[in-house]
């Protein structure tokens, strides 16, 4: 069976402090290319992430901001039209969330693997909730690592190789 462990990123996690602004994380996206970022307290417990889909539901008016769970609505045909000639609008309320801490924004509720769950488990959760997907020490409450999208495209295409190279399956999951 194959661990998360195996398929996390460890090396150059970026995360993100709970009392930092909306607006720095949206720098590092930015700078460092990615669309969600981790938040950690200074001991490095994980507390939530903010990504960019977050912050794209916090901007739009609630009826386009729906939560999966409420995408009952989705056949009213709900649109953007009545958006056009809001700027003022709009960057009042960007405005109003750069200012933000991301504490008072960040979702808590995220679903975490420990570094020892199945990653057949990691695959299922990251195809429920979607990428990144948090690797957080049950004993301890610390991130040790993230599953993007990337490194678990990484690890199937390992395992292909593994597959064409005839490694017995035994071998191939541990």
């Amino acid at each position: 069976m194959m661990p998360c462990s195996d398929a996390m990123i460890t090396n150059e996690l970026i995360t993100a402090a709970p009392d930092m602004r909306v607006e720095d994380a949206l720098e590092l996206f930015q700078k460092h290319r990615i669309r969600s970022v981790p938040i950690v307290d200074a001991n490095g417990k994980f507390l939530g992430i903010f990504n960019f889909h977050h912050l794209l539901n916090s901007i739009l008016p609630a009826p386009l901001g729906l939560q999966k769970e409420d995408r009952r609505m989705r056949g009213l045909n709900l649109n953007l039209d009545h958006l056009t000639g809001q700027t003022e609008w709009l960057a009042s309320r960007l405005q109003s969330l750069m200012e933000r801490k991301l504490e008072t924004v960040m979702v808590r509720d995220v679903e975490t693997v420990d570094p020892d769950t199945p990653l057949r488990e990691g695959v299922r959760l990251m195809a429920n909730n979607g990428s990144p997907l948090p690797v957080v020490d049950e004993k301890t409450g610390n991130l040790v690592g993230l599953i993007s999208s990337q490194s678990a495209i990484r690890t199937i295409l390992q395992i292909k190789a593994d597959i064409k190279r005839r490694k017995p399956v035994d071998e191939i999951s541990r």
